[in-house]
């Protein structure tokens, strides 16, 4: 486990509007990559120098998609790229650029409605299984010989074929 302060880390998990990743497939991987650069950079989303190989496999993307995810966040102004290399490793040194309070309220409203939306789904589910479950109930309630409507159409129906029999 690491001593680094992970303050970044959590804002990008938590104060981050889904508005930051664009539409499509490649939503899920900006986010992945935007995470793993969070949990190198400093608790002030600063001084992130890994290679690209470090970030792609935190990522658990390819090199080339972890490239374009950090052209597409510094095209989008949510990445800094520093103009000298590391002075050791000679790698590129980020800034991430971290949400507002206004954009973390966006995301906590994202969360709500979506935990929202599952609650209202959940509860349509409960209350079709009570619905079945009753309905179960209901007619095994009933006598074996009882005759309900369904079971008396089926022995009493009559078609034109067992009629002339």
């Amino acid at each position: 486990m690491s001593d680094k302060p992970i303050r970044a880390l959590l804002d990008v998990f938590e104060n981050v509007p889904n508005s930051w990743y664009g539409e499509g497939k490649a939503r899920l991987a900006r986010h992945s990559v935007h995470t793993a650069m969070a949990k190198y950079a400093d608790s002030n989303g600063t001084n992130v120098w890994a290679s690209l190989a470090s970030i792609a496999y935190t990522a658990r993307v390819s090199t080339r998609t972890a490239q374009e995810v950090i052209d597409f966040l510094l095209a989008d102004k949510r990445l800094m790229q520093r103009s000298d290399p590391h002075p050791i490793y000679g790698t590129k040194i980020y800034d991430l650029v971290l949400p507002t309070p206004e954009e973390a309220e966006i995301a906590a409203r994202e969360r709500r409605e979506i935990v929202e939306k599952e609650r209202a789904s959940t509860r349509e589910r409960v209350a079709r299984l009570r619905e079945n479950k009753a309905r179960v109930t209901e007619l095994s309630a009933l006598p074996k010989d009882a005759v309900t409507e369904d079971s008396a159409l089926q022995k009493n129906d009559v078609t034109e074929s067992s009629a002339l029999r």
